[in-house]
């Protein structure tokens, strides 16, 4: 993966974690902040990002490094964060992988920095909401 779709990914995350609008889920629960989080996607604002999809994209750049850290089992957790393009942090994703078939195993928003609606325009101008994708 190049420095583009790593960027797109974390700009994806971060409109997982601003994006909340209409009707909620079986499961799903609003912040404070109007984020939607129902399983490993978020919504604010029209825009709803699939996390696992950003640790998938993450773990597939960085397989050989991480297939060589040294664990307690064969999980993984890393925290992955996001910043705009001049390195301000947008979001922050933490991703369990197991590391023996390659997987996401599990995918969440962290609660800082909070998203805005400023994170969400940012999110969907670089095409990462999934109701852009075709």
């Amino acid at each position: 993966m190049n420095a583009k779709l790593c960027v797109q990914s974390i700009v994806l995350l971060a409109l997982l974690v601003t994006i909340g609008c209409g009707a909620h889920p079986a499961g799903a629960a609003e912040s404070s902040s109007g984020v939607t989080v129902s399983g490993n996607t978020v919504t604010r604002n029209g825009c709803t990002v699939d996390l696992a999809r950003v640790c998938r994209d993450y773990l597939d750049q960085r397989w050989i490094v991480l297939s060589n850290l040294p664990r307690p089992g064969r999980y993984l957790r890393v925290q992955v964060p996001y910043n705009y393009p001049d390195g301000r942090p947008l979001a922050t994703i933490y991703c369990e992988f197991d590391m023996s078939s390659h997987s996401v195993t599990r995918a969440r928003l962290g609660s800082e920095p909070p998203i805005d609606d400023r994170a969400v325009e940012f999110v969907r101008s670089q095409g990462l909401c999934l109701q852009n994708r075709i």
